[in-house]
């Protein structure tokens, strides 16, 4: 009797597992919920790059960070609100 409560438990078990996973890949195909409009971009402009190099070889000794907003990391695909989106990630 235990063995059998003991194997349903593993059916039932990997039926969930597997509704999980399906459920997750529908996601990815853009069946299920909308996906992130989001692309990279480059932090930092020409200019802003070549001082930046500058500094690092003017101070071997320090750290230099580049401080910049999360608006100049990504950017927001056209088509879709960019204040919306820009939202849910700050």
């Amino acid at each position: 009797m235990g063995s059998i409560i003991l194997l349903l438990v593993v059916i039932v078990a990997v039926i969930v597992i597997f509704a999980a996973l399906k459920a997750k890949s529908k996601d990815s195909d853009g069946n299920g919920e909308e996906t992130w409009p989001f692309y990279a971009k480059k932090p930092l402009s020409q200019p802003e790059q070549v001082l930046y190099f500058r500094l690092i070889q003017a101070l071997p000794d320090h750290i230099i960070l580049a401080q910049v907003q999360l608006s100049r990391l990504l950017g927001v695909k056209k088509g879709n609100n960019f204040q919306s989106w820009n939202n849910q990630i700050i």
